[in-house]
Parts: C-alpha cells; structure tokens; sequence
C-alpha cells in the first residue's frame, strides 16, 4: 500500500492497532509517499481481487469506507467475479462498470502473457517483488525480506521469479 497526500505516521499507527492486521512494515520512503507491505489475517478483498485477475489501479480508504478501482480482462465476466467476491465482503458495494481501451500497448500482451504461461507461483513472486522494491537500485527489499512477505523460502522466491521473468522475456523477444 502506498500512503500519498496523507500522514504516513498517522497510517503506520492505524495499521499497528488494526485487529485483522498480521504484520507490516515500511519498504521506502520517497518524496511525498511511503510503500507499506502489509499481511492480513482475514480474507483481504484486494488479494481476493487479484485471485479473479483483477488489477487494482488504485485503492483509497477516507472516513472509514475504501474505494478500489481495479480492472479486468475484457475476458472476465465482472458481475461472476463481483458476486464471489462479494460472498467474502457482504458489505461491498458495486459503483460502476466502464469499458476502456489502452492506446500505446505493444504486440506483446503482458498481462495475458502473465495470466496464460506464468504459474500462480510465479506471478506473485513477479507482483510481490516489484511493489516491494526489488527492482530497484538501490533494493527497497532484499530477496530475503520478499520471500519472508511471501512466507517461502529464500531459494523458492528466486526460483519462482527467475523462472517468471525468463517467460515474460522469452513473450517480449520471441512471440
């Protein structure tokens, strides 16, 4: 979670009092924005969202209520997704549906390529190390620290994301 336009402070104490939060810590501070990786105890509806496919854009909690806007493959049926999901999250409250299309994407469909070759495994090891900061240079967390958010070993996190990116490198040069 990314805390902008906000007090970083103010959210970090929110998440330690939290009941249905296992654990958290700050992975960087930058300008006007710090990234939390935070672990819940209960059924989280932005994990939930991301079990159907979804990509969450962005999420905004304010007064209490959260606002998700997530996005999903034209090939998902969004009322059969918002109904399991709901199962979870008797008090989510459907907003609105909109049909966009992306200008500028290259040949190679990425989030299909991650959604058709990359295992379970593989694309949460990709997801949770890039939001983590492991990409970057300097790291905002270790391989360690990714794979202890991830509760694998070590050898299995790199595992996981070597074999994930060779197949997104392989669409990217290849297909």
């Amino acid at each position: 979670m990314t805390v902008t336009d906000g007090d970083a402070d103010e959210f970090e104490s929110a998440l330690a009092n939290a009941p249905s939060i296992r654990d958290y810590r700050v992975v960087r501070h930058r300008d006007d924005e710090t990234l939390f990786e935070v672990r819940t105890s209960d059924v989280a509806l932005l994990s939930n969202l991301a079990s159907y496919g979804a990509y969450v854009r962005h999420a905004t909690l304010a007064d209490g209520a959260l606002t998700v806007v997530a996005e999903l493959s034209p090939t998902h049926d969004v009322r059969a997704v918002y109904e399991a999901i709901r199962a979870d999250h008797p008090d989510l409250e459907f907003v609105s549906r909109q049909v966009t299309t992306h200008e500028g994407r290259t040949d190679v469909d990425l989030k299909g390529v991650i959604e058709s070759r990359l295992t379970t495994q593989q694309a949460r090891a990709l997801e949770t190390a890039y939001y983590a900061g492991f990409f970057e240079w300097p790291r905002d967390s270790t391989g360690e620290e990714v794979a202890a958010s991830l509760e694998i070993a070590p050898s299995t996190f790199h595992k996981h994301l070597r074999l994930g990116e060779h197949k997104v490198m392989e669409a990217v040069f290849e297909d």
